[in-house]
């Protein structure tokens, strides 16, 4: 069994592939310039490390390399500040890896036959934005479905938290319960690996292979449970969706923070 977490950070889409992301600006030249706003990318750091990692820090189970891997998807487009920025936030973590310029499908297949042993391996392939948190027991939840009778199913826990960051204060300021069916946030792919050909046995390498995800369940089975809030989202208005999430965050029930670190663990500077 193995789980991989993937992760876009501030990574500045292919031309071929960049679609909707750059439809809003003027120009691609806008776009890349927007995605590397010195201002944007210290954001994007303090986010990053504050409630992603905070949040992967505090799960339920030892994360190990031999089975677990975060991998952040960049592009040589980033600033060696900023690469040094990521750098240094994930070298204590031997379960987090850089990814420069690489597919997810190449960077899924990579870390599988890294750590493969020998005979098929069940895996989940995880999607998270650097700037959301999973809840305490978002990995320990997966991992039971990362079996064969689970292959080609789709995994989502739609109950969450969603949570205003006030940009200036550096601080999540107002908290929201929110049912979100089918939301990106921890979504995972079950998926199967062959080491001996070195190639996928099921349907699909990664879960951003499986198309969006509002539309993933017309395309494969979905494994839903809402029993407890299992991820949170952080609203904030440098954001490619900022006036849906702000919609999000409207549309929520008001929640105390003592509740919602029941549940997700953040670090206490976004508090204070």
């Amino acid at each position: 069994m193995k789980i991989i977490l993937l992760v876009r950070y501030s990574y500045v889409f292919p031309e071929a592939e960049a679609g909707v992301f750059v439809a809003s600006q003027a120009s691609r030249a806008d776009y890349i310039a927007g995605i590397l706003d010195p201002s944007r990318l210290k954001l994007r750091d303090f986010l990053f490390r504050n409630v992603l990692l905070e949040s992967l820090r505090a799960q339920t189970v030892d994360l190990d390399p031999s089975w677990f891997r975060l991998a952040i998807a960049t592009s040589h487009h980033l600033p060696q500040a900023a690469r040094n920025d990521l750098e240094e936030a994930v070298r204590p973590y031997p379960w987090a890896k850089i990814e420069v310029d690489r597919s997810f499908a190449d960077i899924t297949t990579g870390f599988l036959k890294e750590t493969a042993a020998s005979g098929p391996v069940c895996f989940g392939s995880m999607r998270i934005d650097d700037d959301d948190a999973l809840g305490r027991p978002y990995l320990e939840s997966v991992i039971p479905y990362c079996s064969d009778p689970y292959v080609d199913h789709i995994l989502s826990f739609p109950a969450g938290y969603v949570a205003r960051f006030k940009t200036k204060q550096l601080r999540l300021k107002r908290f929201g319960y929110r049912y979100h069916p089918l939301n990106s946030a921890g979504m995972t792919y079950v998926g199967r690996f062959d080491p001996a050909t070195g190639s996928m046995t099921s349907r699909k390498s990664d879960i951003f292979a499986a198309g969006s995800h509002a539309r993933i369940d017309r395309d494969f089975p979905v494994i839903s449970s809402a029993r407890q809030p299992m991820f949170l989202r952080c609203i904030h208005g440098s954001q490619d969706t900022a006036a849906d999430s702000r919609e999000e965050l409207r549309q929520s029930h008001p929640v105390a923070v003592e509740q919602v670190l029941k549940h997700v663990a953040l670090s206490p500077i976004l508090l204070g």
